[in-house]
C-alpha cells in the first residue's frame, strides 16, 4: 500500500483491519478486511495479497464470497483485490472465474448486486464479476 498511498487521498475515512460481521444462514460470520474506506456514504473494501503463483491463492473463493455478502456492499465497484506486482505480473481471469464458478455463490447475492436483470441468478452475478474483473482484481 505504501507506494500507492496517493490512491487513498480521495477517501474521507480509512480503517485498517476492519472486522465486519456477515449474517449467514449458518450464523454470524466474521470477515476481516485489510482496508475499509469511506467516500461520502459509500464504503469500499480492499484486500491486499502478497502471494506467489499459483493463483488464485488458497482460500480465495471463501474470502471473495464473504465479500459479496457484506451488508454494505451493494455494487461490485466497492470490492478491490490488489495483488503485489513484485510477486505477480498478471492475473489470469479464467483461473479466477473457474474457482468462483465452483464456489458457493447464491442467488441472494445475485439479487443484491445484479441490478439490470429481473430475478438474477448466481450465473448472472458470475457474468457481472467476469465483465468487471479488471476493476475488481488488480496488480500493483
Amino acid at each position: 500500500m505504501g507506494k500507492n498511498a496517493d490512491s487513498f487521498k480521495q477517501f474521507d475515512k480509512i480503517v485498517f483491519e476492519s472486522v465486519e460481521k456477515i449474517d449467514d444462514v449458518t450464523g454470524s460470520v466474521i470477515r476481516r478486511i485489510d482496508v475499509k474506506t469511506t467516500k461520502g456514504v459509500k464504503d469500499f473494501f480492499f484486500e491486499f495479497k502478497t502471494v506467489q503463483p499459483p493463483l488464485p491463492p488458497k482460500g480465495f473463493a471463501d474470502q471473495f464470497v464473504k465479500d459479496l455478502k457484506l451488508t454494505d456492499v451493494t455494487s461490485l465497484d466497492q470490492l478491490k483485490w490488489v495483488f503485489d506486482g513484485k510477486k505477480v505480473s498478471s492475473l489470469t481471469k479464467s483461473d479466477f472465474m473457474e474457482v468462483l464458478e465452483n464456489a458457493n455463490i447464491s442467488d441472494e447475492e445475485a439479487r443484491k448486486l445484479v441490478k439490470n436483470i429481473d430475478n438474477p441468478t448466481a450465473d448472472d452475478l458470475l457474468d457481472l464479476i467476469e465483465a468487471n474483473f479488471d476493476e475488481i482484481f488488480q496488480v500493483k
